[in-house]
């Protein structure tokens, strides 16, 4: 019985175990949270100030954790109203961060304002390289839809706009343009390498008041890639689409690293607009992007008006405030020395552009720390995690092994106890046996006194008497058990005389022979 209750016991705690197991992994293997980005697409007139809402949402029904969103939107066709917006909203000049906390919500909605400078067609677009998001256990969210907002700003009534959608200047890197730019040609083609993931555009519009935008130039893939200039006019209805095939291929122009350019005749370049430094005499000319020079890295393409003239230039991702510290351009001095230089916007000063770290804005630096951080941590969480299961585990096992050896030890112990009651009541069951055997012997010779003192027998005593019917025994058998018979109670009658005159009574006895037929 013992061993049966063993094993019983064995196999609950194994299932225990296997149970326990199961629970432990399943967090460890727990797949990542469903989720969406989602704006709306509201209409408005120029001047009008008019909303747009953001909306993070768990598609599982996870809670969201941290989150951290990255938005760009048309700065030339709407301005930002980030006092306006929700707190959670800062940026400006073509750029919003959205962030959120553990708020313990499955759905995050944020409300950003805006006003509307022209009219035309406007876009908020997530960049999805620096946006993130994670659930309540921080695990990264599985992004499954990411949308955009399109803003359509109609003219004010009465007012008049240039319906010019041309561009007056059209340059990439790396590569060349084939045929040689025309404002007229809106279809051109270029060879690039394996290598290239992005092709860099520098368009500049013929009107100050038209706006462009560059679709498809990242993400290249090896063969032939369509890469889209769309030219909107003033007047927010009129466009123009400049198409340039781009065919990755082994032997394609490759950008030059670094960001160097390659020399170019100064008197090539075109200078568009000149910025003067307010602490000194130094004048730069700002030209187009030449043809295989490389954008700086880590920054953003924006289009930025100097004096009349739209210009593209370089500003970092604003991680808070409404605008960025500098600007960077592509110019030329008067000398003929080009590159890239940094304009101060808040000093109104100019230096060269070198790309290093210190390149990133203090803001930048903040967010990258924070970012840091908050994954050091993350992964310290998940470590401690595992070693507290691996703890669990290991402890619940020594306790299972303690509970089994227990339970055999137990088992053996009472049948070691069984075994020594057995052995201890052995003379005790001699002692009851030999007693019983002289009570029965007792038993029968008191019934054999009563017999001779002439007591009625019991029906099964006198059956025990007439143990051999003489109809089973010869003649002979017969007499002689008679006479066997006989002298038994002759002996048993002087036992009984000689019994009575020990106690002073003389009775005479007279031997009856009851069984004598005769």
């Amino acid at each position: 019985m013992g061993d049966m209750m063993s094993r019983r016991l064995s196999r609950f705690l194994f299932s225990a175990v296997a149970a326990f197991l199961l629970l432990a992994v399943i967090p460890s293997a727990a797949y990542a949270a469903d989720a969406k980005i989602a704006f709306s697409d509201p209409s408005a007139t120029v001047g009008d100030e008019f909303g747009v809402t953001m909306k993070f949402t768990s598609t599982s029904g996870d809670v969201l954790g941290n989150t951290s969103v990255y938005l760009t939107y048309d700065s030339d066709l709407i301005e930002f109203l980030a006092d306006r917006s929700s707190s959670n909203a800062n940026g400006g000049s073509g750029t919003i961060i959205v962030t959120s906390g553990m708020e313990g919500k499955t759905e995050v909605a944020t409300q950003l304002y805006f006003n509307a400078k022209k009219p035309g067609t406007a876009k908020i677009q997530v960049i999805t390289d620096n946006s993130e998001g994670y659930d309540s256990d921080g695990q990264s969210l599985n992004m499954v839809q990411i949308g955009s907002s399109t803003i359509t700003i109609q003219a004010k009534e009465g007012a008049s706009y240039s319906s010019d959608a041309t561009l007056s200047s059209l340059r990439i890197s790396p590569g060349v343009l084939d045929p040689e730019f025309s404002s007229d040609v809106d279809s051109y083609t270029t060879s690039v390498s394996l290598d290239t993931e992005r092709l860099t555009v520098s368009a500049v519009t013929s009107d100050s008041g038209a706006s462009v935008s560059v679709e498809g130039d990242e993400g290249l893939a090896e063969g032939e890639n369509t890469v889209l200039c769309v030219v909107t006019a003033e007047d927010g209805t009129t466009t123009m689409t400049y198409t340039i095939t781009v065919n990755k291929v082994e032997g394609g122009a490759s950008a030059p690293e670094g960001g160097e350019s390659e020399t170019v005749p100064a008197e090539e370049l075109e200078v568009l607009a000149e910025l003067e430094s307010s602490r000194s005499l130094s004048k730069i000319g700002v030209t187009a992007l030449p043809s295989g020079v490389s954008a700086p890295a880590g920054l953003k393409e924006s289009q930025i008006t100097i004096g009349d003239t739209k210009v593209t230039g370089w500003t970092p991702v604003v991680a808070e405030g409404s605008t960025p510290e500098y600007v960077v351009f592509y110019g030329v001095t008067d000398d003929g020395s080009q590159g890239f230089y940094r304009y101060d916007m808040t000093d109104k000063t100019l230096q060269r552009y070198f790309q290093d770290v210190t390149s990133q804005t203090e803001g930048d630096m903040e967010d990258q720390d924070v970012v840091t951080l908050y994954n050091n941590l993350r992964e310290d969480y998940m470590r401690m995690r595992v070693i507290a299961i691996v703890a669990g585990v290991i402890a619940l096992i020594l306790l299972i092994v303690l509970l089994v050896v227990k339970a055999s030890s137990s088992g053996k112990a009472d049948r070691r106890e069984i075994r020594q009651e057995e052995f201890d009541d052995a003379p005790a069951r001699k002692v009851r046996a030999r007693r019983e055997s002289q009570q029965s012997a007792e038993r029968k010779l008191t019934q054999e006194e009563r017999y001779m003192m002439d007591e009625e027998p019991e029906p099964e005593e006198e059956q025990e008497i007439d143990l051999i019917p003489v109809s089973r025994k010869t003649k002979e058998d017969s007499e002689r058990l008679r006479e066997e018979e006989n002298l038994l109670k002759e002996q048993l009658a002087s036992n009984l005389a000689a019994a009575s005159k020990e106690e002073g009574q003389e009775e005479d006895f007279e031997f009856l022979d009851l069984d004598d037929d005769e």
